[in-house]
């Protein structure tokens, strides 16, 4: 998404590291961290709720079957070696 590089990375750190000073900068660190912990449990409870909401199948149940993708397949096979127009 924003396409961060170790560079880029680095740079802003750096950026970071003269204006916060280095005694801000642990605990700013410390509450981001706290704030992606806070964020990433609501993601997962707000997912809960709507798989349990919506009664949402395995996402098993939702991918085609490996003999129904086979099946498609041969299918696929055969109209292209008859070519089109034949009627065999």
């Amino acid at each position: 998404m924003f396409d961060l590089g170790p560079e880029k990375l680095l740079f802003v750190l750096a950026i970071a590291f003269v204006v916060l000073g280095p005694e801000q900068l642990p605990d700013i660190a410390r509450k981001l961290g706290a704030g992606m912990r806070y964020w990433h449990s609501f993601q997962d409870e707000l997912r809960s709720h709507a798989h349990s909401v919506l009664d949402v199948p395995a996402a098993v149940e939702l991918a085609p079957t490996t003999e129904h993708a086979n099946n498609e397949q041969t299918e696929t096979e055969q109209t292209f070696a008859t070519g089109p127009g034949s009627f065999s």
